[in-house]
């Protein structure tokens, strides 16, 4: 929360991140509120050169904070596009589109419509090669799938694989989660095709995390949901046998640089409230391990292949921004200058760090640059956020750096529509 808002108002928001129902109804009345008093002259302000990508018509957006949408040769950049409002529910009817712009023709080169997305993370599209991108889409007669497009010979080929995917692994595999379980609990992160999904019946079978294996295109359950409730893995203050599998998920599924490992996010609803477990397992689900459990995990980004920075709780230290060692369990907090601003979406670079605010009391948000090892942070701009974009449809930064760090990519509506920004840091 921004430094704007005082003590007591973090502590309430605080009290009630974990009723989430009636925490929206009172922060919607409360923002509009602070919006009249507070609201700014201007809708964003940067000493950068901000970019947009240039589409004429309809809206454009990435998706989530954890996936570069450049390409490793930086020649192409991959997006999603929309004709129909992002100020609007998505919706199954109304499919958007998977592009690619290459940025020497200054042109889209590709489009495909997707009937699977939401706007906080698109149809999980991503990299998985110098020349190849995966994403996800749905049709009655394969249900929920992915496309894998190849365009390494000068054509773009498609290539289908039975499941949906989460995170990749470059071209070697992918993970998988329940998409139809997301949707319903949480569906700004789900997708809203129903009906006919035969191809995909066999993920209401093993709730859990699934392996698909590129090469074969093969895939096997390799975590079930129900083993998360396991005496080893019980630190909690409640029984979570007798919590139902209908109010557990699992979430934010994030594959290691070296692709040894992989966290995720284990989330419970219990008598209206929310509780958020972190923990690691090795690609194949093994090793499985308890990393966080202090009723409260946020968001989260690799730094290396053993370590995370990750804002969430611990009990007697608070909410704050910290780095966790997987492996030896180790956890320390991050320096000052960060914590102020409260909870983001922090994706890293060697010992930099990209992450952003929520809106302030005047519905700016700011984009915050980090250095993890001096303590230093510089404010790249602030961007206006209308309270047409709310709930489901709110436009986080979700900021990403370019392969070679001289970028910064983010999405935003201080334009009044949702679209795929950029500024370079350098030069």
């Amino acid at each position: 929360m921004s430094t704007q808002f005082s003590a007591w108002e973090r502590l309430l928001a605080r009290s009630l991140s974990a009723f989430p129902q009636a925490k929206n109804k009172i922060k919607k009345v409360y923002q509009r509120i602070n919006y009249t008093i507070h609201k700014k002259g201007y809708r964003y302000r940067s000493d950068y050169q901000v970019n947009e990508l240039a589409e004429n018509q309809g809206e454009t957006f990435f998706g989530y904070y954890d996936k570069s949408p450049e390409s490793k040769d930086g020649n192409f950049i991959l997006y999603h596009y929309s004709e129909y409002s992002t100020k609007k529910i998505p919706s199954s009817s109304h499919p958007i589109e998977v592009r690619l712009w290459d940025i020497t023709k200054g042109a889209c080169v590709y489009k495909r419509k997707v009937k699977s997305y939401n706007w906080q993370q698109g149809a999980r599209l991503q990299w998985l090669s110098a020349t190849k991108f995966i994403f996800n889409d749905f049709s009655a007669e394969a249900g929920y799938h992915a496309i894998v497009v190849d365009y390494s010979l000068g054509d773009f080929s498609e290539t289908t694989i039975e499941l949906p995917v989460y995170d990749c692994y470059n071209d070697d595999y992918a993970l998988s989660l329940d998409f139809p379980k997301l949707h319903e609990l949480r569906p700004d992160y789900g997708y809203r095709n129903h009906g006919g999904q035969s191809g995909d019946a066999h993920l209401m079978k093993k709730e859990g995390i699934y392996r698909v294996d590129f090469g074969t295109k093969t895939y096997q359950t390799i975590l079930n949901l129900s083993d998360l409730s396991k005496d080893e893995f019980n630190s909690s203050s409640f029984e979570l046998k007798s919590v139902s599998l209908g109010a557990q998920k699992i979430n934010h599924i994030m594959i290691s640089p070296d692709g040894a490992r992989f966290v995720f996010l284990h989330r419970l609803y219990i008598n209206g409230r929310r509780f958020d477990r972190l923990f690691v397992a090795d690609q194949y689900g093994d090793n499985v391990k308890l990393v966080a459990d202090d009723q409260m995990v946020s968001h989260y980004s690799w730094i290396d292949s053993e370590q995370l920075v990750v804002y969430m709780r611990v009990l007697g230290e608070g909410d704050r921004y910290y780095i966790v060692h997987v492996v030896t369990g180790e956890v320390f907090p991050l320096g000052e200058t960060v914590q102020r601003y409260g909870d983001g979406h922090p994706s890293t670079l060697g010992e930099m760090m990209i992450t952003d605010t929520y809106p302030n009391k005047g519905r700016m948000k700011e984009l915050l640059l980090y250095n993890l090892n001096q303590d230093m942070l510089v404010s790249l701009g602030e961007f206006f956020e209308s309270l047409e974009f709310y709930g489901e449809t709110r436009c986080d930064l979700h900021p990403r750096f370019s392969r070679d760090g001289k970028k910064i990519y983010f999405d935003s509506v201080h334009s009044g529509s949702r679209k795929l920004h950029w500024i370079n840091l350098y030069g």
